[in-house]
């Protein structure tokens, strides 16, 4: 062969391995990428998706990025129909009519796009209609500070309707304990755990006055500490 023979065929033999180390970078690529974007889908799909916890992702604009399966399920929302969406005319047109109180709703979580900077707190009461049934919500949310969505907010939402019926069934037969105890002849009182007085039955505040909100051990024994 000659030398210009060898040359040519050494020069096309390192492209050819060149295309295939470039090819396989790409495939390489190609399969890190699905690989991400498999973790992506699983993350939000069997997790966030799956949680009971109603979750929405906002960015610097605060215009919607993202809601999973419980916001969707609270807010009688479609995900398709408001991705992209600014939240405020969102809850103006679609979310502020599902609350018992829609304008203290509004003023709590306007002052949060107002003023991006603190953590928000705080219940509200959704109101049931059609297939929405009645619940208790616990807002959370915070500024994002970091990331793609850093300037957006980030908002949760928990269903604590389960734990305002026990404290609502728990209210109830506090109420009739303590009519059960006004009946009694005896003196009776319940004492919190700072042994202040919560409550006194009829027969005692007749007798010895009404100390309701006063030290027990003060009021009761003269003393400055309680006898433990």
């Amino acid at each position: 062969m000659k030398e210009k023979d060898k040359i040519k065929t050494k020069l096309i033999n390192k492209i050819k391995t060149s295309r295939e180390e470039r090819e396989k970078k790409v495939f390489k690529g190609i399969t890190v990428h699905k690989q991400n974007e498999e973790k992506y889908q699983s993350f939000t799909k069997d997790i966030l998706d799956a949680s009971t916890v109603g979750i929405f992702i906002l960015d610097s604009n605060f215009k919607v990025v993202w809601i999973n399966n419980a916001v969707e399920s609270y807010f009688a929302l479609q995900r398709e129909k408001i991705i992209g969406k600014d939240k405020r005319q969102l809850i103006k047109k679609n979310i502020q009519h599902v609350f018992e109180d829609p304008d203290e709703f509004i003023r709590k979580v306007f002052a949060t796009y107002n003023d991006n900077t603190y953590i928000e707190n705080f219940e509200c009461h959704v109101l049931p209609e059609g297939k929405r049934k009645e619940r208790w919500l616990e807002h959370w949310s915070q500024p994002i500070k970091y990331g793609l969505y850093a300037g957006g907010r980030i908002e949760h939402y928990y269903d604590i309707t389960a734990h305002k019926q026990v404290k609502k069934s728990l209210k109830q037969s506090e109420i009739k304990l303590k009519s059960i105890l006004n009946t009694m002849s005896d003196y009776c009182y319940i004492i919190d755990k700072d042994f202040k007085i919560e409550f006194m039955n009829k027969s005692m505040i007749e007798k010895f006055g009404n100390y309701t909100g006063k030290i027990c051990y003060k009021e009761f024994f003269n003393y400055n500490s309680p006898c433990l």
